[in-house]
């Protein structure tokens, strides 16, 4: 319990703890560098078959790649080639029917009761 600990121990072994655990993050943010996997704004109604099977490709390959990765960065690289890869398969909604129903008052169901 922290609370028990001498003072001039606590911070001793404190600060140990706290350089280690930094060049861990250094560490591993080095590495995370290294592995940019960001995607730019494609527009997918201009691309042809092929080029959507290349890049459904490119996408697959770099969503399982980093499936175990640790890094924050290469996380949100992998969240976003899983939504360029929806993005890429998603059809715009139809328009809706020209139809408009019919509204009615309260007042009919009123007087149809009666």
């Amino acid at each position: 319990v922290g609370e028990f600990v001498p003072i001039s121990s606590h911070i001793k072994h404190g600060t140990e703890t706290k350089k280690e655990t930094n060049s861990n993050k250094t560490a591993k943010t080095d590495t995370c560098d290294t592995l940019n996997l960001s995607q730019g704004g494609i527009d997918t109604h201009q691309l042809t078959e092929i080029e959507i099977k290349e890049m459904r490709d490119k996408l697959k390959t770099k969503i399982s790649e980093t499936s175990k990765a640790a890094c924050v960065k290469v996380k949100r690289d992998r969240n976003m080639a899983i939504a360029t890869l929806l993005k890429l398969y998603c059809q715009a909604p139809k328009p809706a029917d020209e139809h408009i129903p019919k509204l009615i008052s309260p007042a009919y169901f009123e007087n149809s009761i009666e």
